[in-house]
Protein backbone atom coordinates (compact mmCIF):
# COMPACT_ATOMS: atom_id res chain seq x y z
CA UNK A 1 0.00 0.00 0.00
CA UNK A 2 2.80 2.15 0.38
CA UNK A 3 4.21 2.30 -3.16
CA UNK A 4 0.59 4.12 -3.87
CA UNK A 5 0.63 6.71 -1.27
CA UNK A 6 2.87 8.82 -3.35
CA UNK A 7 0.65 8.54 -6.50
CA UNK A 8 -2.17 9.24 -4.36
CA UNK A 9 -0.52 12.76 -2.75
CA UNK A 10 0.14 13.57 -6.15
CA UNK A 11 -2.95 13.06 -6.89
CA UNK A 12 -4.99 14.99 -4.15
CA UNK A 13 -2.38 17.76 -4.45
CA UNK A 14 -2.63 18.38 -8.16
CA UNK A 15 -5.45 20.56 -7.53
CA UNK A 16 -3.66 22.25 -4.95
CA UNK A 17 -1.05 24.11 -7.44
CA UNK A 18 -2.16 27.63 -8.73
CA UNK A 19 -0.05 29.77 -10.42
CA UNK A 20 -0.32 33.49 -8.59
CA UNK A 21 1.10 36.94 -8.52
CA UNK A 22 2.24 36.93 -4.82
CA UNK A 23 3.58 41.04 -4.78
CA UNK A 24 2.12 43.55 -7.09
CA UNK A 25 4.30 44.41 -10.26
CA UNK A 26 6.84 46.97 -9.92
CA UNK A 27 6.07 50.31 -11.79
CA UNK A 28 9.40 50.34 -14.00
CA UNK A 29 10.48 53.13 -16.19
CA UNK A 30 9.91 51.76 -19.75
CA UNK A 31 13.35 53.52 -20.93
CA UNK A 32 15.27 51.38 -18.62
CA UNK A 33 13.26 48.49 -18.53
CA UNK A 34 13.36 44.57 -20.10
CA UNK A 35 11.30 41.63 -19.90
CA UNK A 36 12.06 38.22 -18.29
CA UNK A 37 9.63 35.27 -18.82
CA UNK A 38 9.39 32.56 -16.89
CA UNK A 39 8.18 29.65 -18.13
CA UNK A 40 7.38 26.24 -16.71
CA UNK A 41 6.54 23.71 -19.55
CA UNK A 42 3.51 21.11 -18.69
CA UNK A 43 4.73 17.49 -17.58
CA UNK A 44 3.66 15.44 -15.04
CA UNK A 45 7.03 15.37 -12.77
CA UNK A 46 6.50 17.09 -9.66
CA UNK A 47 3.69 18.83 -11.10
CA UNK A 48 1.02 18.91 -8.34
CA UNK A 49 3.00 21.91 -6.38
CA UNK A 50 3.50 25.81 -7.82
CA UNK A 51 6.59 26.69 -7.44
CA UNK A 52 7.49 30.28 -5.64
CA UNK A 53 10.15 32.61 -7.69
CA UNK A 54 11.65 35.13 -6.37
CA UNK A 55 13.41 38.08 -7.80
CA UNK A 56 15.99 39.55 -5.86
CA UNK A 57 15.43 37.99 -2.71
CA UNK A 58 11.69 38.87 -2.51
CA UNK A 59 9.31 36.24 -3.26
CA UNK A 60 7.02 37.94 -6.71
CA UNK A 61 4.95 34.77 -7.76
CA UNK A 62 4.05 30.98 -7.86
CA UNK A 63 3.97 29.03 -11.27
CA UNK A 64 2.56 25.89 -11.95
CA UNK A 65 3.46 23.40 -14.81
CA UNK A 66 1.80 24.81 -18.14
CA UNK A 67 2.46 28.83 -17.53
CA UNK A 68 4.48 31.64 -18.18
CA UNK A 69 4.74 34.47 -16.50
CA UNK A 70 6.06 37.80 -18.37
CA UNK A 71 7.36 40.05 -15.44
CA UNK A 72 9.28 44.03 -16.03
CA UNK A 73 12.54 43.88 -14.91
CA UNK A 74 14.81 47.06 -14.63
CA UNK A 75 18.07 46.94 -15.99
CA UNK A 76 21.20 46.40 -13.55
CA UNK A 77 22.12 43.54 -12.01
CA UNK A 78 19.48 41.23 -10.53
CA UNK A 79 19.23 37.34 -9.13
CA UNK A 80 16.18 35.22 -9.34
CA UNK A 81 15.43 32.44 -7.51
CA UNK A 82 13.67 29.34 -7.01
CA UNK A 83 12.09 28.10 -3.98
CA UNK A 84 12.02 24.06 -3.09
CA UNK A 85 9.83 22.46 -0.27
CA UNK A 86 12.87 20.48 -0.25
CA UNK A 87 14.63 23.35 1.49
CA UNK A 88 11.70 25.64 2.58
CA UNK A 89 12.44 29.45 2.48
CA UNK A 90 15.46 29.27 0.41
CA UNK A 91 16.03 29.39 -3.23
CA UNK A 92 17.51 26.47 -4.34
CA UNK A 93 18.74 27.37 -7.67
CA UNK A 94 19.86 30.90 -7.89
CA UNK A 95 20.59 32.61 -11.37
CA UNK A 96 22.36 36.18 -11.39
CA UNK A 97 21.68 38.23 -14.61
CA UNK A 98 22.68 41.68 -15.99
CA UNK A 99 19.50 42.89 -17.49
CA UNK A 100 20.04 45.40 -20.62
CA UNK A 101 16.65 47.39 -21.15
CA UNK A 102 14.52 46.87 -23.77
CA UNK A 103 15.80 43.64 -23.77
CA UNK A 104 14.11 39.80 -23.29
CA UNK A 105 15.40 37.27 -20.97
CA UNK A 106 13.95 33.74 -20.94
CA UNK A 107 13.97 31.20 -17.78
CA UNK A 108 12.57 28.17 -17.86
CA UNK A 109 11.79 26.61 -14.62
CA UNK A 110 11.85 22.56 -14.10
CA UNK A 111 11.22 20.80 -10.56
CA UNK A 112 12.33 17.52 -9.97
CA UNK A 113 10.79 15.23 -7.08
CA UNK A 114 14.12 14.43 -5.05
CA UNK A 115 16.53 17.14 -5.94
CA UNK A 116 14.11 20.22 -6.13
CA UNK A 117 13.46 23.08 -8.55
CA UNK A 118 16.17 24.74 -11.26
CA UNK A 119 15.61 28.16 -13.10
CA UNK A 120 17.91 28.18 -16.17
CA UNK A 121 18.31 30.76 -18.84
CA UNK A 122 17.19 29.42 -22.23
CA UNK A 123 17.60 30.72 -25.77
CA UNK A 124 15.17 32.83 -27.03
CA UNK A 125 14.26 30.09 -29.85
CA UNK A 126 13.58 27.67 -26.93
CA UNK A 127 11.58 30.21 -25.09
CA UNK A 128 9.62 31.46 -27.81
CA UNK A 129 8.68 28.02 -28.67
CA UNK A 130 7.87 26.92 -24.76
CA UNK A 131 5.59 30.19 -24.80
CA UNK A 132 3.36 28.82 -27.34
CA UNK A 133 2.94 25.41 -25.68
CA UNK A 134 1.57 27.55 -22.23
CA UNK A 135 -0.56 30.04 -21.05
CA UNK A 136 0.74 33.19 -19.71
CA UNK A 137 -0.33 34.12 -16.13
CA UNK A 138 -2.17 37.33 -16.28
CA UNK A 139 -1.81 39.72 -13.53
CA UNK A 140 -4.88 40.53 -11.29
CA UNK A 141 -7.06 43.70 -11.78
CA UNK A 142 -6.05 46.56 -10.06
Amino acid sequence: MNRWSGAICALVLSGCAQSALTAPLPVVDPGLAAEVIVIRPSGFKSCGVAKPVMIDGRQVFTLECGKHVMYPVPAGEHVFGVISYQAPGSPTNITPITIVAHQRYYLRLDSFLWTGATLEPITSEEGERLMAETSRLIAPAK
